[in-house]
């Protein structure tokens, strides 16, 4: 009579596979809908933006910190672009109750996302002051 492998089991095989396609699958959706954004609409737009924040979420909920790092800062970077110079997220924002759209919070959003990351790092020296940009922006509205 055979002896059962020390390797995973088969009864364990199938509930691996599923949690391999429940981390895998969002990672190939967001990353195609990424590149089809770039492309579509360029470097600058708001969906490109929300596709790197959603990345961002992806990665930080694996564990892979730096990458969603990157994407939370590419998205508050480009978010930040499509506000211009006089949001409320950045200093001398005369008439932004006017003038003010749904960017900003979206960069608020972003802002917030990137703090929490830091904040799952114990860098809370680096989350407090992108917390408070975030909650001026929310503030305004």
């Amino acid at each position: 009579m055979r002896k059962p492998s020390r390797s995973i089991s088969s009864k364990k095989l199938p509930l691996t596979f599923l949690l391999l396609l429940r981390v895998f699958t969002p990672w190939v959706t967001h990353t195609r809908a990424l590149a089809i954004r770039e492309k579509l609409f360029g470097n600058t737009h708001a969906d490109v933006a929300q596709s790197l924040n959603s990345l961002g979420c992806l990665t930080q909920d694996t564990g892979r910190y730096k990458e969603s790092e990157d994407f939370f800062l590419r998205a508050v970077s480009m978010r930040e672009t499509l506000c211009g110079p006089n949001h409320p997220g950045t200093p001398l924002h005369p008439f932004s109750l006017l003038f003010s759209n749904t960017h900003e919070i979206d960069v608020a959003m972003s802002l917030n996302n990137l703090a929490g990351l830091y904040m799952d790092q114990s860098r809370y020296e680096d989350a407090r002051p992108v917390y408070n940009r975030a909650l001026e922006i929310y503030e305004v509205f």
